[in-house]
């Protein structure tokens, strides 16, 4: 009677955590609608560490927990011949995610030249791809030997014993993007696309070029008429002061703006413009892009649109110059936000239009 009642009790807590674990799911799936609407809204790509390791491991999490859940627990084919199982638990909260995880990691790998992990911190995106789909087939592999050998978790031990219709398709889909990955070739730099580069040299013409330093105007000098008095050494000692912490601050601030500056003899608010899309780069509606910069001009282009042109050419779209392989490979990514400061400083500076 005891042993009845204790396992009654177990049962119960298993069902009352798993509520707890479905409200886990509802509130990510709120999350998880909020990111897709505002990148929608913002035509940004989801090439973020959120839709690719979240949504993916919050899946597998579903997958796992779908074993020891007394929840929603029975199985659809349980009169088949053969022993594959399926639960409304992992067909509802686990195969969405799982699918979802996957489509995002295939479109990276053939679309994406990065993922971005942090705020400005990216990796190469087939590579981060490869490395994660690698490390969830040794993560299943546990789990098909745990489950196998009933290994019990903390008090409770699996209902299934055998492996799933939708974890033996994970790792069949899993092992398909591995080596899809490691056969795509990225293209070529040096194979160059003439109608690409024509063409886009005709949209270039309608622009003016860029300006050297010879164009600029020089502001003519005004001498100051004023007699100023010399200070005495006196004066010199008492008012030199030493100058505060948040002057340096700014002043480095200032510095580091003034590096984004383009090129141009006489600056106008055009000269911050993508030179691809013709666009004033955005906060926050391009923060998972970042932008490029040319070493030669220093005129702006959106890292994904830089990258895409830097497939067909080597040369500069802007001042034809051409471009390092190490830049190339490895451009300098400026944070969206360091770049709309930049436009917001020199807008007020030089009064742009």
């Amino acid at each position: 009677m005891i042993g009845i009642i204790h396992g009654f009790g177990e049962s119960s807590l298993n069902i009352f955590f798993s509520w707890i674990f479905i409200g886990f799911w509802l509130l990510f799936l709120i999350k998880y609608r909020e990111k897709i609407r505002k990148f929608k809204e913002f035509n940004s790509p989801h090439n973020t560490s959120f839709f690719i390791l979240a949504v993916l491991f919050t899946g597998l999490f579903y997958l796992y927990l779908g074993y020891y859940t007394d929840l929603l627990n029975w199985n659809w084919f349980e009169d088949s011949e053969f022993y594959f199982f399926l639960n409304p638990w992992i067909f509802f909260l686990s195969f969405p995610l799982l699918m979802a995880g996957l489509s995002y990691i295939y479109t990276s790998i053939k679309k994406n030249d990065v993922v971005y992990l942090y705020k400005t911190k990216s990796m190469k995106a087939r590579q981060f791809c490869i490395l994660i789909l690698f490390f969830t087939l040794i993560l299943n592999v546990i789990f098909i030997i745990a489950i196998s050998e009933g290994r019990r978790f903390y008090d409770y031990y699996p209902n299934y014993t055998k492996i799933g219709l939708i974890l033996f398709s994970f790792i069949i889909f899993s092992t398909i993007l591995i080596i899809y990955g490691f056969l795509k070739k990225s293209k070529r730099s040096s194979i160059t696309s003439q109608n690409a580069i024509r063409r886009r040299r005709s949209e270039i013409q309608s622009l003016s070029p860029p300006r050297t330093r010879s164009q600029r105007q020089s502001k003519p000098r005004t001498r100051n008429t004023t007699t100023t008095r010399r200070p005495s050494q006196h004066q010199t000692r008492t008012t030199s002061k030493p100058k505060p912490r948040q002057n340096v601050r700014k002043t480095t601030r200032i510095r580091e703006i003034e590096r984004l500056k383009p090129k141009a003899g006489i600056l106008s608010l055009e000269d911050f413009k993508c030179i691809f899309c013709f666009c004033l780069p955005k906060n926050p509606e391009d923060k998972t892009r970042g932008v490029v910069l040319c070493p030669s001009c220093n005129y702006p282009a959106h890292t994904d649109e830089f990258k895409d042109w830097m497939k067909n050419t080597q040369i500069c779209s802007r001042c034809n110059s051409n471009i390092s392989n190490s830049f190339r490979n490895n451009p300098k990514i400026v944070p969206i936000e360091n770049y709309v400061a930049a436009i917001k400083y020199y807008s007020k500076k030089e009064n742009l239009k």
